[in-house]
């Protein structure tokens, strides 16, 4: 019996719906991310799209490459989303009403984005995310 017992607590776990839930709002916020971006050149000048091009490649290459290593089971990508998402959500609000005044678009889809952000970090925070990382050897 022990060594039953043995095996199956070696036995990888598979990773939870929670992660998976977690991997497919990251393809929605940079899908709206990319939305956004690209409403913004349609509505706007050629200059304000030209200002946030760069601050939006270098936000697509972070997600993808955090996305990434949180669905590779790297506990140090989750922390540190969790870690800049804490920052960010402290420094969003003020920025999404500067924005309502100005461009209503884009105050919706970063509203968006950043409930989307928050509701990944607290599912990588859910029990089975917890135990599936820590499970890592």
């Amino acid at each position: 019996m022990e060594d039953f017992l043995i095996k199956f607590e070696n036995e990888p776990i598979s990773k939870p719906r929670a992660v998976k839930l977690a991997i497919i709002l990251f393809a929605v916020v940079i899908f709206d991310a990319t939305i956004s971006l690209f409403s913004n050149l349609i509505f706007s000048d050629f200059y304000s799209f030209k200002e946030k091009a760069p601050n939006y490649l270098i936000s697509f290459a972070l997600f993808v490459f955090l996305a990434f290593h949180i669905n590779a089971r790297r506990n140090w990508a989750r922390i540190l989303y969790i870690l800049l998402i804490v920052i960010g959500v402290t420094m969003i609000p003020s920025k999404i009403i500067r924005l309502m005044s100005v461009d209503k678009l884009s105050a919706l889809f970063l509203s968006i984005q950043t409930l989307l952000e928050v509701a990944i970090a607290v599912v990588l925070l859910t029990r089975s995310s917890n135990k599936w990382f820590k499970a890592r050897k």
